[in-house]
């Protein structure tokens, strides 16, 4: 398995939510998203058997009240936790492990949206 086999996987995994994912580097990807939702993977770090997984999900927030932000972070928490889960059922992932979803602190694109950021190591099969 390689970074190109997960990134699919995360893809489509990310797909059934409605998310379109954008994978470029962190000073590109900004540039690239126009609409929202969105989801953002920077590139997988791979080490050995193990690959470092960073994904944020976008949504529009600019206008949003506190209580619908604190809805729509939970919304994508569970989410993420969702997607990690079916990722882990892969037949070439061992396992997924070291899992933190965190809201995002600031915009990362001039559309003012709100995001959260799960990080996690994926043991891989080759």
């Amino acid at each position: 398995m390689n970074r190109t086999y997960l990134t699919r996987a995360i893809r489509e995994l990310a797909g059934v939510y409605g998310y379109t994912i954008h994978t470029d580097t962190d000073d590109r990807t900004p540039r690239e998203i126009v609409l929202l939702p969105a989801a953002w993977l920077p590139p997988i770090r791979l080490k050995e058997v193990e690959g470092r997984v960073e994904l944020r999900l976008l949504h529009p927030g600019a206008k949003l009240s506190s209580e619908r932000r604190n809805e729509v972070w939970s919304q994508t928490e569970l989410q993420l936790f969702d997607l990690f889960t079916q990722l882990s059922t892969d037949p070439k992932v061992i396992a997924v492990e070291n899992l933190t979803v965190q809201p995002g602190s600031g915009a990362y694109t001039p559309h003012g949206e709100i995001s959260q950021t799960a990080k996690a190591d994926v043991i891989i099969c080759f």
